[in-house]
């Protein structure tokens, strides 16, 4: 696959298009996580251990991307010289979350949960390597390898669709992006965890 692409895909879709690849994967993300305990718990956020309701590991997703879609779409309608289509800036957003739908599958592995018990109640400075069985701990590394990755290039994809939908050059993309993934990996959070998980 070309590496521009790869890196930047709205210089090839975008609109409806973007919009139902993202929501198809999505709903993909949210019907495993339900089964593996995996939640995306705010933007670029994810943990496993959540046993909740298909419909709250279902909605963590679409919270993030509807945060960031408004995020986008009322600085974009601020700073943009030219007009912006919303079903763009919300069709990129959906579509950068597909990179991260294959971390969906890592609650099904149970190293995490191996070495959590092993660890808990343990003085942090008593702990030594033979303590931490060998295969579980470089399993555990894989897997934050893979999510690192997956959460690295989601992020690049959801700058490169906020600067292609608004048509706004890097200086004014770039603090409306950092403080939109900072509080998008808050607010969502906090609004879901406070008023549905409790």
């Amino acid at each position: 696959m070309n590496t521009n692409l790869m890196l930047n895909p709205f210089t090839k879709i975008a609109g409806f298009k973007a919009l139902t690849a993202g929501v198809i994967g999505m709903l993909v993300a949210g019907y495993i996580s339900f089964y593996s305990n995996t939640h995306f718990d705010g933007v670029l956020n994810i943990h496993s251990g959540l046993i909740a309701p298909m419909w709250i590991h279902l909605l963590w997703p679409f919270a993030n991307v509807a945060f960031l879609g408004i995020w986008f779409t009322l600085f974009g309608m601020v700073f943009s010289q030219s007009k912006i289509r919303i079903i763009d800036i919300f069709g990129t957003q959906a579509f950068a979350f597909l990179p991260l739908v294959p971390a969906s599958l890592m609650g099904f592995s149970k190293s995490i949960e191996r070495l959590t018990e092993k660890l808990i109640g343990i003085d942090p400075k008593a702990i030594r390597m033979d303590m931490l069985p060998l295969n579980d701990l470089l399993m555990v590394m894989v897997i934050g390898l893979i999510t690192i990755t997956l959460t690295v290039w989601s992020g690049i994809w959801i700058y490169n669709g906020f600067k292609e939908s608004a048509n706004l050059p890097h200086k004014r993309v770039i603090p409306v992006f950092i403080i939109g993934i900072i509080m998008g990996m808050i607010l969502p959070k906090y609004v879901i965890g406070h008023f549905l998980l409790n």
